[in-house]
């Protein structure tokens, strides 16, 4: 189960949980099932950029801090856009501010595969 707080400030950013049980999990995709340990977390921005780049939010249930990415397994370290330290909601804003504007802006309607 995410903590509360930590769960409550991904959707005020416009997150949603990866996968529709509620649980960690991924999307089904061509690559290889990825190993999720229990301990974390993975999320979706509800928002495609305009650019068509998704963003994802991995974070930990026992450490503070989140990694942002541009793909649902990282699988090299180009795909990690920002890593932040603390759970600050405000710094988490930003980053995901960041990607938007780097990415041309948020697409209006939900993203595909996001519930």
């Amino acid at each position: 189960m995410v903590p509360l707080l930590k769960q409550t400030s991904l959707t005020a950013v416009g997150f949603a949980p990866l996968g529709t049980t509620g649980q960690p999990a991924y999307q089904a995709s061509a690559q290889p099932a990825a190993y999720i340990p229990p301990s974390e977390i993975r999320y979706v921005h509800t928002c495609q950029a305009q650019d068509g780049t998704q963003l994802y939010v991995y974070s930990w249930l026992d450490a503070p801090g989140y990694l942002l990415s541009t793909h649902p397994h990282i699988t090299s370290l180009s795909h990690i856009i920002a890593e932040l330290d603390t759970d600050d909601v405000q710094a988490l804003q930003a980053a995901v501010n960041d990607f938007f504007l780097r990415h041309a802006g948020a697409y209006d309607h939900p993203a595909i595969g996001s519930n």
